[in-house]
């Protein structure tokens, strides 16, 4: 099937493709034709939109000391520090290769950490991203080939708004032995791959698929920001940090609309596997 050209508009691209389908057999006639390469315009064109993802990620406590062993980065004496992607793996959203996390493994330099989301994601009801909820920034970038893991330092600007709450609440958790629970933005573009394309080694069963299926693949990504989250239900898919006590499904926008994704994706893959096997019976 023939891809749309840089810039080439819907109305020249179905021009285009028409009778290349029509070459090829796949359409019965001009009417079908035309519906198929209209599709394919669309769907590429979606592919190629950078969407909004997070997936869940946890901060370490790690005491650094000079070079006469005293206790050296916040005055508790304890360095913030965070695995932001953990790479060749099934995010939310689609799966995450290890090359593409080292790929973009420096672009985490200089984006800002918040609290809950606050600082970048709208709500129903005030559209506008509120920027007291920004505590701090990230750098010290560091690429573990091991266990396929970007981490960073989370430096806090104590004269923001919620620094000290933030500073509170590592000190609870560390005292109470618990593990800070933080979600990892960024925008990137989704498109289906064979199971056979993933790495080796890869989950694909854990989350569902054979190894006839096609997956969501994530590439292309950009960085956006990383938020320090109450562990929830719903956090381990969006990272939302909403805790539902009720034993029920998470019901937030942002769930919502990745349960909404997950299910236009399906169809999409249904669609792709049938067309698929109907170029593999012709040949």
């Amino acid at each position: 099937m023939p891809k749309p050209n840089e810039g080439e508009s819907e109305k020249d691209y179905v021009a285009r493709c028409i009778p290349i389908v029509l070459h090829e057999g796949t359409a019965k006639d001009g009417s079908q034709a035309n519906a198929i390469c209209h599709s394919m315009y669309k769907q590429h064109k979606k592919e190629n939109e950078k969407i909004m993802f997070t997936c869940e990620s946890t901060i370490q406590f790690i005491k650094q000391t000079d070079s006469t062993g005293k206790i050296i980065e916040n005055t508790d004496g304890t360095a913030r520090r965070l695995v932001a992607i953990v790479g060749n793996r099934f995010m939310n959203g689609g799966f995450f290769s290890w090359e593409e996390a080292k790929r973009v493994a420096n672009l985490w330099k200089g984006t800002l950490h918040d609290i809950n989301h606050m600082g970048t994601n709208a709500s129903a009801l005030d559209p506008r991203p509120d920027i007291r909820f920004f505590i701090g920034y990230h750098d010290n970038i560091q690429i573990d080939e091991t266990n396929k893991q970007i981490s960073m330092d989370i430096h806090v600007e104590k004269d923001t708004m919620y620094a000290s709450a933030w500073e509170g609440y590592m000190k609870l958790c560390e005292k109470a032995g618990k593990i800070p629970n933080v979600s990892t933005t960024y925008y990137g573009k989704r498109k289906l791959v064979k199971v056979s394309e993933l790495p080796e080694g890869s989950n694909y069963e854990e989350e569902g698929y054979s190894k006839n299926d096609l997956v969501p693949y994530l590439y292309d990504i950009q960085p956006v920001c990383i938020s320090t989250v109450l562990e929830g239900k719903c956090d381990s898919k969006a990272g939302c940090g909403i805790r539902n006590n009720d034993n029920t499904s998470c019901t937030c926008e942002t769930c919502n609309k990745e349960d909404l994704i997950n299910e236009t994706l399906e169809k999409e893959k249904q669609i792709m596997i049938a067309y698929l096997k109907k170029i593999e019976s012709k040949k």
